[in-house]
């Protein structure tokens, strides 16, 4: 195998932190994700709406979100967040946006924490499930936890209808950090196909062309 000296873990680690931090909240919304595979038309959706208890709160929270103090709006979740009778719809709610929050801060260990306690409660629209996914992916990598980001990008993957940019730019840099360089080379492929030139995927492009023996020595 090529000296890996082209792909450095800690490299492409924080240049996914980067740009995570700022993308959280306006990720939330899923803009960015692609249409997700299922259809939930025939969903109740008073499974997916916040019981009275906790709907101030949450309010409560995203407006402090908004001014830009998330230490507040953390403050007020983990409030709501510490009540053992908080479960299912609220629960994942809860801890998806101190998920966020801890994201935000740069606290990135808690919103790894926060985000698996959302999914675990398996809880929210199909939609929503899919942003966390997402996000845990990019923070997982961002920890260089790459064999885990892997693992939910596939599941992801597997829901989206049409994955975005960035989503197959996470899955080739996931893959190639564990040196399986010919998995990620159709992902970063896609990447660069899918956008206008970007020095980070143009750079792995040809890192991963390399490694998989497509670059003159």
């Amino acid at each position: 195998m090529r000296d890996r000296g082209m792909i450095r873990a800690g490299d492409w680690a924080r240049a996914v932190r980067i740009a995570l931090t700022a993308a959280l909240l306006c990720g939330y919304a899923g803009s960015a994700l692609g249409a997700s595979k299922k259809d939930e038309s025939k969903k109740d959706e008073r499974h997916f709406t916040l019981t009275e208890a906790t709907a101030p709160k949450v309010n409560r929270a995203w407006k402090l979100a908004e001014a830009e103090d998330y230490k507040g709006a953390l403050a007020v979740l983990k409030d709501v967040g510490d009540r053992r009778s908080l479960k299912g719809h609220d629960k994942a709610t809860v801890f998806n946006m101190m998920g966020m929050m801890e994201g935000q801060l740069g606290n990135f260990p808690a919103a790894i924490t926060a985000f698996e306690t959302a999914l675990a409660e398996d809880a929210l629209p199909e939609a929503g499930t899919l942003q966390i996914q997402y996000n845990l992916a990019q923070l997982y990598i961002a920890e260089e936890k790459f064999s885990k980001a892997t693992l939910l990008l596939e599941e992801w993957f597997k829901n989206t209808a049409e994955p975005s940019t960035y989503g197959n730019y996470l899955m080739a840099v996931s893959l190639a950090m564990q040196e399986r360089y010919k998995e990620a080379l159709p992902f970063i492929r896609k990447t660069t196909e899918q956008s206008e030139p970007r020095e980070n995927f143009l750079t792995l492009q040809l890192a991963v062309e390399y490694q998989n023996g497509n670059v003159p020595e």
